[in-house]
């Protein structure tokens, strides 16, 4: 079992709406500058499910925000924040999320962002909240650190050593001289695009988004005919809850893969899990990217990513599961989703069970709070469950024993 976040933190900016707002949002995210103008600054940022997330300073408030740091998105700042400094909208346009959903959001001016002692000046944001899922109300972000502000400075990041540097002169950067060199592209938000070598000869053009804690997320769509390819490979299925977005959840059928090796630039990776469902875009994410020493020279359009250990070819690949994931609903903890053949799935544990009671501990009416507490049976690392579930007027228990889920390929003759 286990509590994970899909892709919430992807924006799709739409071009339905007129000109003029297109023009500001689009003016918004091309201006910015850094104060000093030579500046050489080093942060410590926390880490929650894998994500980066800063203590910065905005405006004149003197009260530290909590921000992520996301090179898939823009700025963002949620209404509380908006509140609190008194912002005005300067335009509205369609957002969407990393579900293929969309709403009309506001955006706002932020006339400084303070990061350690450098400031980032007359930078953009979108305005909307996040506390659609709790798993997203959980860190408990003020907003975001965008892509937009990024390109104002380069980034050196050490995820083991909790440490980022950035700075205007990437000569006093480390060199990363065994790292390896990605070229990428930016999108209108100046998130950065690479190319991605898989399945020996497919390239596909992925975001390198530090917003997403997971590995790599496939759009299947891309793929068409070569879709059965990849269950060739070392597989497991979930149903359910395949993702959520800054709108809202969605259900659906997604594969985890394992292939044997992709390509981005130089970097080859082994047997590296990929998450292949309909509606997500392109992503390489902080499950990958937190192995690595990692620049970002936004002027240059170049990624270095040099491995803190080296990569592995294993000779085979095992995911032990109890096969069903909780989220909160109505206090309860409930059963979104589940893996196909599972132990779960086998013991009759169906989607929307509520689970009341897990070994000798109590789950009802549960806050917000204690459901960021809970954390994940997986985390426990116990070989063995018992469950009391609950359905409509029915209360069972089940024992549960965590087996290997992944579907091994047959060996070919």
């Amino acid at each position: 079992m286990s509590k994970y976040i899909y892709s919430f933190l992807v924006f799709a900016l739409s071009s339905s709406l007129l000109a003029c707002n297109a023009y500001k949002v689009r003016k918004g995210y091309q201006k910015g500058k850094a104060q000093p103008q030579q500046f050489y600054e080093t942060v410590s940022f926390e880490t929650y499910n894998n994500w980066m997330v800063l203590e910065v300073r905005l405006n004149d408030h003197e009260e530290p925000f909590r921000f992520l740091y996301d090179t898939g998105a823009p700025n963002v700042v949620t209404p509380q924040t908006v509140e609190k400094l008194g912002l005005k909208s300067f335009a509205k346009r369609n957002v969407g999320d990393s579900q293929g959903r969309s709403s009309k959001l506001e955006f706002v001016n932020l006339d400084a962002v303070h990061i350690g002692n450098v400031t980032f000046e007359q930078t953009s944001a979108v305005v909307t909240a996040l506390d659609a899922v709790p798993e997203l109300e959980c860190p408990g972000f003020d907003g975001f650190i965008g892509a937009n502000l990024m390109k104002l400075a380069k980034w050196e990041i050490d995820y083991e050593a909790k440490k980022m540097i950035f700075t205007n002169d990437r000569s006093k950067l480390s060199a990363l001289e065994d790292g390896f060199k990605i070229p990428f592209t930016t999108s209108q938000q100046y998130s950065p695009y690479t190319k991605v070598t898989l399945l020996d000869s497919v390239e596909q053009r992925f975001k390198i988004d530090t917003g997403k804690d997971g590995d790599i997320d496939i759009r299947s769509a891309a793929f068409h005919s070569k879709l059965d390819s990849f269950f060739t490979f070392p597989h497991y299925t979930i149903f359910g809850r395949s993702g959520a977005g800054i709108y809202g959840a969605t259900q659906d059928t997604f594969h985890v893969v394992y292939l044997d090796s992709i390509r981005l630039g130089d970097l080859t990776i082994h047997d590296q899990a990929f998450l292949v469902e309909k509606r997500t875009p392109n992503l390489l994410g902080m499950g990958i990217l937190k192995n690595y020493h990692l620049l970002l020279d936004w002027d240059k359009k170049e990624a270095i990513l040099e491995p803190f250990q080296p990569d592995s070819n294993q000779n085979e690949v095992k995911k032990e599961s109890f096969g069903f994931q909780l989220s909160l609903k109505n206090q309860q903890l409930e059963v979104v989703s589940l893996v196909r053949n599972s132990p779960a799935e086998v013991a009759g544990i169906k989607i929307g069970d509520q689970i009341i009671q897990i070994d000798q501990t109590a789950y009802q009416q549960l806050r917000l709070q204690d459901y960021c507490d809970f954390g994940t049976v997986r985390d426990l690392e116990r070989d063995s469950i018992s469950l009391k579930v609950k359905r409509a007027d029915q209360i069972f228990e089940r024992k549960l024993y965590k087996e290997d889920v992944v579907q091994q390929p047959k060996l070919k003759q």
